[in-house]
């Protein structure tokens, strides 16, 4: 039984996938947001395995002695601008191109990870 943060959705369904060919042993995922599958490991879920999305639950629940080490590392996030083909922005550093569309009235809509949720 392995938690995962959703954002690993499609990367681990194809890792289990390929584990479950090469050694015959069923895989069973539990997908969620780390925040909440750190309360369910609190709550006794029987997880052998937590991929987080934020090291702070995995600390947390380490220095709670609910974890048998202190877990690795095993990604860093990063935040990026991307625009599809055809589109009317120009993704830069500074933004500035979403400044002018945005004040223009020419941006239609953005999507932007909150920092809280998405670390």
């Amino acid at each position: 039984m392995i938690a995962a943060a959703s954002d690993l959705q499609f990367a681990i369904e194809e890792i289990a996938a390929a584990f479950e060919t090469e050694t015959g042993m069923r895989v069973r995922l539990a997908l969620g947001s780390t925040g909440n599958l750190a309360r369910q490991i609190r709550k006794g879920a029987p997880f052998e395995l937590f991929l987080a999305a934020d090291e702070r639950f995995v600390a947390e629940l380490h220095a709670e002695g609910l974890t048998r080490d202190a877990g690795t590392l095993y990604g860093l996030g990063r935040l990026v601008i991307m625009a599809p083909h055809g589109s009317r922005l120009t993704p830069d550093p500074g933004l500035d191109d979403l400044a002018r569309l945005l004040a223009a009235g020419q941006l239609g809509r953005f999507a932007i990870a909150n920092p809280e949720h998405a670390p």
